[in-house]
């Protein structure tokens, strides 16, 4: 089965990723099975890129919102059963 191509299917999804951004540190979404996590993460991807492809044709290219997500800056990972989702990872960069 394939994802839907409309962003109104991924409401209660966007509600998710927009706590995730509100929040200092993200969110945890537990889910019944890997699969459905899996199947999570997958909607989570497939959201971002519509809202990607809205932005493109909302925005003038000379807009620094063309083509790109607020959602962006989150990272979603899969641990199991559980979808974490937070803003970013910050790392230290040392040059050599």
């Amino acid at each position: 089965m394939s994802t839907s191509k409309s962003l109104l299917a991924y409401a209660q999804l966007q509600t998710v990723l927009d706590r995730a951004i509100e929040s200092a540190n993200g969110v945890r979404v537990k889910q019944e099975s890997s699969g459905k996590a899996r199947n999570f993460v997958q909607r989570c991807y497939t959201f971002r890129a519509l809202d990607r492809q809205r932005n493109s044709k909302l925005y003038d290219p000379s807009d620094p919102n063309h083509g790109t997500s607020p959602y962006d800056v989150l990272v979603i990972r899969q641990v199991e059963n559980e979808v974490f989702i937070t803003k970013g990872e910050e790392f230290e960069v040392e040059e050599l």
